[in-house]
């Protein structure tokens, strides 16, 4: 049986949950860093512990990769040499991806908020806000699912 000491079985006895960003230059960077996953199967493994989704995308740019790599900790305004960058929503992964990610969350109990987290440096947050909401809304799968009557 597993020990029931540490942070997360803590917050459990009181009632909390713990969310953890993935972010480069943190412990926790990538889904490898978080029970060693990969692209959206992390939403498969984390199923119902899920209680909330940045939506905010990436870019890579492979001509960069060779020099700064995909950990690349240059300023975010260097954007020339980056190997990555943050980008509106639609910016970075194309429509079809988000449309998987967000029905993989449906199929995994997340039907809650997208929270829209801007940090293109190459958009205003205005325009890249209103962009991403754009975006999204036509994405994202707004009413309940009906009974499956062929099943």
């Amino acid at each position: 049986m597993a020990s029931r000491s540490g942070a997360v079985w803590i917050a459990a006895d009181h009632g909390l949950k713990i969310s953890v960003e993935m972010h480069p230059g943190f412990v926790v960077y990538d889904p490898d860093t978080m029970f060693k996953l990969h692209s959206i199967a992390a939403i498969r493994i984390l199923g119902d512990s899920i209680v909330h989704v940045h939506a905010k995308d990436a870019q890579i740019y492979n001509v960069n990769l060779p020099m700064a790599g995909v950990l690349d900790t240059k300023s975010y305004t260097e954007e020339r040499t980056r190997s990555w960058m943050f980008r509106t929503c639609g910016y970075g992964h194309d429509a079809g991806w988000w449309r998987e990610f967000i029905s993989t969350l449906r199929m995994y109990g997340y039907d809650y908020v997208l929270s829209i987290e801007h940090e293109d440096s190459l958009m205003s947050a205005e325009e890249g806000l209103t962009k991403a909401v754009r975006f999204l809304n036509e994405i994202v799968i707004k009413d309940k699912p009906g009974v499956a009557f062929w099943a």
